[in-house]
């Protein structure tokens, strides 16, 4: 049987439901780049298991895939 292959993916957004995210993410064995522009955001996320945070999306690498964390004031 070949070997399970790990997700990468990047969570855009650390805050109150992104960490929830983060949390659940890596219960599925996801490895989990956090792109903030909040420091206190991304050291949280560190601390929870991001392997890698980021402050700009432009500087994120190939990942296989996105997740998207926006405050609910941003919904439409």
């Amino acid at each position: 049987m070949p070997a399970k292959k790990t997700t990468t993916l990047a969570l855009i957004g650390c805050g109150l439901w992104g960490r929830n995210i983060l949390r659940d993410l890596i219960d599925l064995d996801c490895r989990v780049i956090v792109v903030d522009p909040d420091l206190t955001q991304r050291a949280k996320a560190e601390s929870l298991g991001a392997i890698q945070t980021l402050e700009r999306i432009d500087s994120l690498p190939d990942v296989d895939g996105l997740v998207v964390a926006a405050p609910a004031t941003t919904h439409y």
